[in-house]
């Protein structure tokens, strides 16, 4: 990277210099040579006043210049003095002729025209020259450090969606436009990225043979609490009735934490769903239990990218909590709205809310509600609403919970599930 700054910096001080050396006229050109003769012929006249305006007066006849004799060295500007210099000079917005006798300065022809601007240009355009050379070359050396470093990121965002296997692959560039530095932090992104990989991997196989393995001897018992139950009397059902919720409870526990694995990974099939049927099938299922749809005009003509099964498990696992800690008699409220290019799903009932202790951490994995505060409530396994998070979360969208309040008092809670759109609604559009 040193030697491509100092590259820019050295092609740029030598296009200056070029560009300098073009545009300003040579020692013999017309205009040294003109001055020149001026100069010496006043040099000759110079003790002879007459003779010496009418040379001047020549010469604004025949060129139509405004000349001026500036016969005393004094008064003349003090950098035209100090100079000593032949020729043409340019002091301010004056073009100067010294004249010379040996080394002794006479005076000056002076000529006030609106010559500075040249001088600028003469300046300035070796200046844009040398700042578009170090653009150029700053530029290019800015691509070169940046792109292996927008491939670090590209594949850490690639990573962070659930593409597992995305690497940023930075060692097999050229080792001439990689520093080191970044070579080191891309193979170590790889390299940690191809461990989560293997670990993440390794568990989801592990937990689909759990379920296989745990699956099989669940249903032999359940085929075998049947069996039993048809030739039990009252006492032994209820206690095989037990024995049957424990084994329910934990094939729920299976299907949770298969659900979880699966949520925010590379498998959730994503795909472009009006919203509207997507919600409607959770709502018409058992968990809902008459809950109330209520879709806004936008929301209708919405569609977003989702797993339909998936984000419809989420749903589910909502409208099961609210209506096991709100009660079976309770209302349960179903809102779809569309607004700024997202679609909310609000869940809402009315029953005795979330605890104020347990809403910061709802979503968190194992927390439980307070069945002792809700007695409707069931004793659940603590994975459904957390699941939920990561559900909405590998859609992109996010999840919150809040207790329904009036004048201080809780009126009941509400879930909010919001997903980004997948293109506009022809109405918003």
């Amino acid at each position: 990277m040193f030697i491509w700054f100092l590259s820019a910096i050295a092609l740029a001080s030598i296009s200056s210099v070029i560009m300098f050396h073009l545009l300003t006229p040579e020692p013999d050109a017309p205009v040294a040579v003109v001055s020149r003769a001026v100069e010496g012929h006043l040099a000759k006249t110079w003790d002879d006043p007459p003779a010496r305006e009418a040379y001047l007066q020549s010469l604004r006849d025949t060129t139509g210049l405004d000349l001026v004799l500036r016969p005393d060295p004094d008064v003349l500007p003090p950098g035209l003095r100090h100079k000593r210099a032949r020729g043409v000079v340019l002091e301010g917005s004056s073009v100067f002729i010294p004249i010379f006798r040996g080394n002794q300065l006479l005076g000056a022809v002076e000529y006030r025209g609106a010559v500075s601007q040249r001088r600028g240009i003469y300046f300035l355009i070796p200046l844009i020259v040398a700042i578009a050379t170090l653009g150029i070359g700053a530029r290019r050396v800015a691509k070169r450090l940046s792109r292996p470093l927008e491939d670090v990121a590209q594949a850490a965002e690639r990573f962070g969606r659930g593409e597992l296997s995305a690497r940023a692959e930075v060692s097999h560039k050229n080792r001439h436009f990689v520093s080191d530095e970044i070579r080191e932090l891309g193979t170590a992104f790889d390299s940690m990225a191809e461990r989560i990989e293997r670990v993440v991997t390794d568990q989801r196989e592990l937990l689909a043979a759990i379920s296989h393995e745990l699956r099989t001897p669940l249903a032999r018992a359940r085929v075998a609490l049947e069996i039993a139950n048809d030739t039990s009397g009252e006492k032994e059902k209820i206690r095989l009735a037990e024995i049957e919720r424990a084994l329910v409870s934990v094939d729920s526990i299976l299907d949770d934490l298969l659900a979880q694995a699966r949520a925010g990974l590379s498998d959730v099939k994503r795909t472009s769903q009006p919203i509207e049927p997507v919600v409607r099938r959770a709502v018409e299922s058992d968990d809902a239990k008459g809950a109330h749809l209520t879709i806004s005009d936008t929301a209708r003509t919405s569609r977003v990218l989702v797993d339909p099964a998936l984000f419809g498990r989420a749903l589910s696992n909502v409208l099961r909590n609210a209506r096991a800690h709100a009660g079976e008699n309770a209302r349960i409220d179903v809102d779809v709205e569309a607004k700024d290019d997202t679609v909310a799903v609000s869940i809402t009932d009315d029953g005795p809310g979330i605890d104020k202790d347990l809403l910061p951490r709802v979503f968190d994995p194992f927390v439980r509600g307070d069945v002792a505060r809700t007695p409707s409530a069931k004793a659940g396994t603590g994975l459904g609403l957390s699941l939920v998070r990561r559900i909405v979360e590998a859609h992109g969208g996010h999840v919150s919970a809040e207790n329904v309040e009036r004048d201080g008092k809780v009126f009941g809670a509400k879930v909010t599930l919001v997903l980004p759109m997948a293109s506009p609604s022809p109405l918003q559009s």
